[in-house]
């Protein structure tokens, strides 16, 4: 049984799952052996495509690959779903990294060490956008397009971005 089961939700687009799929396959365990370690793709358009790539991508994966389908549209359903496929898989840990991010190779191990230094039950990893965006210069001051602020934080004591 997996310890820590890294979930994609993906819609209708194969292009960013494959590539997300090949950047997985660099990804230190963290530690752990392989084995304690899945990734779940929960197809929110199923069409095939997304369990195509799956398949092809499932013998270069030096992890287990599960797929899973979820018929009612949006990001809601489908989260929900890989919560109830993790947990049916066994898992103590998920992890969620979305089909278009390019995580870094040392992304979860650096998720695992956060959550056990803090004692936290949710930890949160930060992102940026690529070095090679360059939005337009009407939305270059949308928070969006701003660096993350690690000290921000909402009412909840949440990452406010």
């Amino acid at each position: 049984m997996p310890r820590v089961v890294i979930c994609v939700c993906t819609c209708a687009r194969p292009h960013l799952l494959r590539h997300l799929l090949s950047v997985v396959e660099r990804l230190e365990p963290g530690g752990m052996d392989p084995a304690e370690l899945a990734v779940l793709v929960v197809d929110n358009h199923p069409d095939g495509a997304a369990k195509a790539v799956c398949e092809a991508a499932r013998e270069r994966l030096p992890f287990r690959l599960a797929y899973a389908e979820e018929h009612e549209p949006g990001i809601s359903f489908a989260r929900n779903r890989a919560l109830a496929e993790a947990m049916a898989m066994g898992a103590e840990l998920v992890a969620f990294v979305d089909d278009d991010d390019e995580p870094r190779p040392d992304w979860l191990r650096h998720l695992l060490r956060a959550r056990e230094e803090s004692g936290a039950d949710m930890v949160f990893g930060t992102w940026h956008h690529p070095e090679t965006l360059s939005p337009p210069r009407h939305l270059a001051r949308v928070r969006f397009f701003e660096p993350i602020r690690l000290g921000d934080r909402n009412s909840y004591g949440l990452p406010g971005w």
